[in-house]
C-alpha cells in the first residue's frame, strides 16, 4: 500500500498535495528517482554515476467562489489565480548524506469586493539534510525544513522547521520530531510576522501489517506560544488499506491538554469503506462517517481541534487528490457530524471522475462559523443542520508531460443559517507542466 508519513519530508518525492503520492518504495529509508505519475513528479537523473538529481515543475491555478458569506443581497465572491514554479534538488555526496532542497516562485492574485490583491512569493519550501545509519544501522537524522505528511493527510501536510529521528526497519518506522512553522520566515519577499507560533512535537509509529494495510499510532503535543494558553496533547490511531476488493480509512482520536483556564477534553473519529467493483471502467463506491466532539462548559471544552498542520486532502477512488470533506465547505473536523457517498469511475487508462456527496450536521449547537471553511457566514444556533454539498472531480493527463485536474463543489446551506441563504458554488481548474 501507499505510504505516507511525516519521515516522507526527507524523500525527493516531494508531491504537491493535490498530486498522487509516492509508492511503496519510495517512502523506504533513502530518496529515490520517484516513478513517472499522472499527478507524480517528474524527476531527472543526470546519469547512473551523478550525485545529483533534479526536477522542475509549473503549475497554475484558478478557483472561483461564490457565495463566500451566503448572502442573496450581497455579491461576495472570491477569485483567486496562483501561478508557479518549483525546481527541487537532491544531492549525495556520500551514501549515508542526503541534502534536499525545494525552491518556489509565484504570486498569489486574489480579487474580492471587485479588487485585485496580489502577493508576490519567493519561498524555501524544503532545505535540510537526512543522515542515514546515524549513530546506529537503521537510524536516521534529519535537520532543516522538512516535508510532514501522514497518510490522508489528517494531522499534517505541512513544512516544518525543526529536528527529526527516525528507526526504519522491515515492517517497522518510528519517528519522533519537534518542528515549528516558519521558524525562518518561508516568503522571502514578504517581511511579515509570523502568525502562527506552536512547537510540535509530533510522534509516530507505523506497521506494515500487509503490502496493502498500514496501521499507525500517534501522539502530538502542541504548544501555542502566544497569549492564548491552548496547549491540545492529541493521540490516536489510524489505519488505512485494501484487501481484495474492499478499501477502508479509520482514525480515531481523543484529545486532552488546556484552552484557556478550561480542561481540553474531546474526541473524534472518521471512517469509510471503498467497494471497487470488477466491471470495466473501474466503477468503486465509497462511503464515510466523520464526527468530533463540540461544546462545553465553563470548567471544559469539548471542542476538537485539528492540529492546524492538516489538509484534508487524498486519493479516495481517483487519480487526483479532493478535499474529502467538500471542496467548497472545505470544513475542519471540529464540531460536526459528516456523512459521505461517493461513486468513482476511471474513464480512460489516464483519467478518472469522482462524484461525491456529503450531509453536515453539527455536533453541539452553536452560533459560530464552520471551523476552517472558507465560508463566512456564522449558524445561527437555533438548528444543527448545516447543509449538504456535491462536488464533482476530473483529473487527466493530456501529454505526457502535462496534466489537469478541474472541480466543482456546490453548497446548500440548511437550517442552521439564516433562513434564504444563498448556495455556495466552487470552480477550480489546476494545469501542471513537469519539465
Amino acid at each position: 500500500m501507499i505510504r505516507k508519513s511525516f519521515g516522507m519530508g526527507f524523500a525527493f518525492c516531494m508531491a504537491n498535495a493535490t498530486f498522487l503520492p509516492i509508492s511503496d518504495a519510495q517512502a523506504q529509508t533513502k530518496a529515490t528517482v520517484p516513478d513517472e505519475s499522472l499527478f507524480g513528479d517528474n524527476t531527472v537523473k543526470l546519469n547512473e554515476e551523478d550525485d545529483l538529481q533534479l526536477s522542475a515543475r509549473l503549475t497554475i491555478e484558478g478557483s472561483f467562489l461564490d457565495d463566500v458569506d451566503l448572502d442573496r443581497l450581497t455579491n461576495d465572491s472570491e477569485t483567486r489565480i496562483q501561478p508557479e514554479a518549483r525546481v527541487d534538488m537532491l544531492y549525495t555526496p556520500d551514501d549515508d548524506i542526503e541534502i534536499v532542497a525545494s525552491v518556489e516562485a509565484g504570486f498569489d492574485l486574489d480579487r474580492r469586493t471587485g479588487k485585485w490583491n496580489s502577493i508576490e512569493r519567493l519561498e524555501i519550501r524544503e532545505l535540510n539534510i537526512l543522515f542515514d545509519d546515524f549513530l546506529a544501522k537503521d537510524f536516521q537524522l534529519q535537520l532543516g525544513r522538512q516535508d510532514v505528511e501522514d497518510g490522508r493527510e489528517w494531522l499534517y501536510d505541512s513544512r516544518l522547521d525543526g529536528i527529526r529521528v527516525a528507526y526504519d526497519h522491515r515492517q517497522w518506522r518510528i519517528e519522533a520530531m519537534w518542528g515549528r512553522e516558519e521558524l525562518l520566515r518561508a516568503n522571502l519577499l514578504k517581511k511579515e510576522p509570523v502568525r502562527r507560533k506552536f512547537d510540535n512535537w509530533i510522534f509516530h509509529a507505523e506497521y506494515e501489517v500487509t503490502r496493502d494495510w498500514d496501521l499507525s499510532a500517534y501522539a502530538i503535543k502542541q504548544n501555542d506560544l502566544r497569549a492564548t494558553n491552548l496547549s491540545p496533547l492529541t493521540i490516536g490511531i489510524q489505519s488505512e488499506g485494501r484487501t481484495g476488493q474492499i478499501g477502508h480509512w479509520l482514525e480515531l482520536a481523543r484529545q486532552s491538554g488546556t484552552s484557556g483556564t478550561r480542561k481540553l477534553r474531546a474526541r473524534a473519529i472518521d471512517a469509510g469503506l471503498i467497494w471497487h467493483l470488477p466491471l470495466p471502467a473501474k466503477p468503486s463506491l465509497f462511503a464515510g462517517y466523520a464526527h468530533a466532539t463540540g461544546g462545553g462548559d465553563a470548567t471544559t471544552d469539548r471542542s476538537f481541534r485539528q492540529t492546524g498542520l492538516q489538509d484534508n486532502e487524498d486519493r479516495i477512488t481517483g487519480l487526483g487528490n479532493v478535499r474529502y470533506y467538500g471542496e467548497a465547505l472545505d470544513p475542519d473536523l471540529s464540531n460536526i457530524e459528516i456523512l459521505t457517498l461517493g461513486l468513482g469511475i476511471r474513464p480512460t487508462a489516464s483519467s478518472s471522475l469522482e462524484l461525491i456527496g456529503h450531509r453536515y450536521r453539527q455536533a453541539k449547537r452553536d452560533d459560530d462559523d464552520v471551523r476552517g471553511s472558507p465560508i463566512s457566514a456564522e449558524l445561527t444556533g437555533d438548528d444543527r443542520d448545516i447543509g449538504t454539498e456535491i462536488d464533482l472531480a476530473f483529473s487527466t493527463r493530456l501529454a505526457k508531460p502535462l496534466a489537469l485536474e478541474a472541480k466543482v463543489g456546490w453548497f446548500m446551506p440548511g437550517k442552521g443559517f439564516e433562513s434564504g441563504s444563498k448556495d455556495a458554488i466552487l470552480a477550480k481548474i489546476r494545469v501542471v507542466f513537469r519539465f
